[in-house]
């Protein structure tokens, strides 16, 4: 009546429970039966709703047809005939090399949904019913085989172990077509290696408080889903979304680690999607084990359309847990599927085809409980014309993402093949680059910069090759160089000239434009300070590169005696115009050198005054108005 029960019984009492206030199932029957027969006493309307029920005279008879289905690595579905006055049935089990029954469970229904059990491991099940009078003899054994995950995936980082039987996956296993499973995107993500657990549970991968998301190609079906969560360092928190339905927290205490299994998870585009999440997103392995899928690899091996006898005959693979498959046919044009034959081998033969029309069809996997899986993606038949040889190779195409400029890409390169075959279908696609190894697959990935020769190809069923395609990549990644005439931060005195160029190389694809300040200058022209010059770059495959430098233009007393030499030579000034000059300037000089401002600048004052007098006759008027300024410059 009140919830007593074993250790082991139910997965939230680990350690049993001795519960004298609450019920079990069978004892909610019982206090509702005497519950209702207190009601139809009651001068009251509800007492009109209960129906009377006598009490049995006997206890049930044992329970039949025990049959097992959705079986999984971890569990199984149970379901078995209602026996007649059972208020409820207990269910035992034991492993079959084992002496003594457990109970692991009661149901109000003839059907409970088995868990906590070992992979590959053989189990013996009994259930018996109970009412009132007491409890049956027990049904005959059913034994029941767990399987084998036939996914097992390993998170960890890279270069830790890998558990024996499992994928690795770590930081670098990006999801592909070619790969068929892997993490969308890694960045941001992290792991860790605690060094203890088991080589599945020792690391794991996260995204701590973000969430990442990880694809495995599947055939469409039913799936059961183990996880594993743990952290030997501290605690774990990870929910757990499939197919963008969501299961929930996955809690794991300080130093241990949780397994969660998910009983039937359905795939319908080939394709199983996990979004890990939560405060620390953390997951250290994942198991996939179909409980009922899809036929795989289904072919037309045979195809007539004599019009007196037109068919079709397709095949597939067997599928795990098959008792047989159900063959469903769309016509084209309408929205009808129909349900066309039931069969147990893995081939069928339409002979109810008609000539000009054009046929899905869809397959379904039935277990020996009539569950029916998921349908088959279609295939398609066409019953047009007289079928020919197929004599005809495939087509193969190529595209790039990559932007082209002047026949250049500037990042690496992804070429996808995209192969066709009207007839037999293809089989496989090949390529080769730079007359290397030759590769099968549909993505060819270039990387590194360089010229590369890229063949490929692909092959039909029926053994058409098709002649070599040529394409040529050129890839180059890196902007061109830029180099001055000049050091960067020399300095010029006024009376020098400045002659500044910058040469622009690129080894792969070339210069496609360049701007550079080409100068020839009198420093004094550029005037006295510091000066900065650019240079910018592109080359063919748009790789850009802008450059800058700087110069600094100086006077002091010497250059500008120079300079005045030189404007009154241009001039064709008197020799004693330029010593009168210069001596000032020396004067000026030594005075500056003995700290003595006001004698430097009464020299250059003096320069000043003697070239203002000399402005149009030793030289230019242009040319006094630059030496006064330079002067003025000196006194600062």
């Amino acid at each position: 009546m009140f919830l007593h029960v074993d250790a082991g019984v139910y997965p939230a009492f680990p350690e049993g429970r001795a519960d004298d206030t609450h019920f079990q199932a069978y004892g909610a029957i019982q206090i509702a039966r005497l519950l209702s027969e207190g009601i139809a006493q009651l001068n009251t309307p509800l007492a009109d709703y209960v129906v009377e029920m006598l009490p049995p005279d006997n206890a049930p008879s044992p329970p039949i047809g025990l049959t097992f289905s959705s079986i999984s690595n971890a569990g199984a579905l149970l379901t078995w005939e209602a026996v007649e006055g059972a208020d409820i049935y207990h269910i035992y089990r034991k492993p079959s090399n084992e002496d003594e029954f457990k109970l692991v469970g009661t149901s109000t229904i003839p059907r409970f949904s088995l868990t906590g059990m070992d992979e590959t491991t053989t189990y013996d099940v009994v259930v018996t019913a109970v009412n009132l009078k007491g409890e049956s003899e027990r049904s005959e054994i059913a034994q029941v085989t767990t399987r084998e995950a036939n996914l097992k995936f390993d998170f960890g980082l890279e270069g830790t172990p890998v558990a024996e039987g499992y994928t690795e996956v770590n930081l670098s296993t990006i999801y592909s077509k070619e790969r068929r499973y892997g993490i969308v995107d890694s960045d941001g993500m992290i792991g860790r290696d605690r060094g203890e657990g088991g080589d599945v549970l020792r690391d794991w991968l996260g995204y701590f408080n973000i969430g990442w998301h990880f694809n495995v190609d599947v055939p469409n079906g039913l799936y059961a889903v183990k996880l594993y969560v743990g952290d030997f360092l501290g605690s774990a928190r990870t929910n757990l979304a499939i197919e963008g339905i969501d299961y929930g927290a996955v809690n794991a205490p300080s130093r241990g680690y949780t397994e969660w299994v998910i009983p039937n998870v359905e795939i319908t585009d080939g394709q199983m999607n996990f979004h890990f999440s939560g405060s620390t997103g953390i997951v250290n392995g994942v198991e996939l084990t179909p409980i009922l899928v899809s036929p795989s690899n289904i072919a037309v091996t045979d195809q007539s359309v004599d019009a007196n006898n037109p068919s079709v005959t397709l095949s597939w693979d067997e599928a795990i847990g098959a008792h047989s498959y159900n063959i469903y046919r769309q016509t084209s044009g309408s929205e009808q599927v129909e349900l066309i034959d039931h069969v147990k081998e893995t081939a069928f033969t339409d002979t109810t085809v008609d000539l000009g029309n054009v046929y899905d069809y869809m397959i379904t996997t039935v277990d020996n409980a009539g569950t029916e899986s998921i349908a088959s993606l279609p295939v398609t038949v066409e019953m047009i014309g007289e079928l020919q040889p197929d004599t005809t190779p495939p087509t193969t195409t190529h595209h790039i993402g990559q932007e082209l400029r002047n026949g250049w890409y500037n990042s690496t390169v992804m070429i996808e093949l995209e192969p066709t075959d009207a007839d037999s279908g293809v089989t496989d696609t090949f390529y080769t680059v730079n007359n290397g190894e030759q590769q099968s697959g549909q993505l060819i990935v270039l990387e590194e910069e360089g010229i590369y020769h890229v063949s490929y190809w692909s092959m039909d069923h029926s053994g058409n090759i098709e002649e070599k395609n040529q394409v040529e990549v050129s890839i180059d990644k890196t902007a061109p160089t830029i180099t001055f005439s000049i050091e960067p931060n020399t300095v010029f005195t006024v009376d020098q000239e400045v002659h500044l160029t910058c040469a622009i190389e690129d080894q792969l694809s070339g210069v496609d434009s360049f701007t550079c300040e080409d100068t020839t200058k009198f420093a004094y022209e550029l005037g006295v300070g510091t000066h900065m010059f650019t240079a910018a770059a592109t080359d063919k495959a748009g790789n850009h590169i802008k450059k800058t430098m700087e110069i600094i233009i100086e006077v002091d007393f010497d250059s500008l005696a120079s300079l005045s030499q030189q404007f009154v030579e241009l001039h064709n000034g008197e020799a004693h115009i330029v010593e009168g000059l210069q001596s000032k300037l020396v004067a000026a000089k030594n005075a500056n050198e003995k700290g003595n401002t006001r004698a430097r600048d009464n020299q250059l004052k003096a320069f000043v005054n003697q070239v203002n007098s000399q402005s149009g006759k030793a030289f230019s008027s242009e040319h006094a108005e630059i030496l006064i300024d330079l002067a003025k410059v000196s006194m600062k």
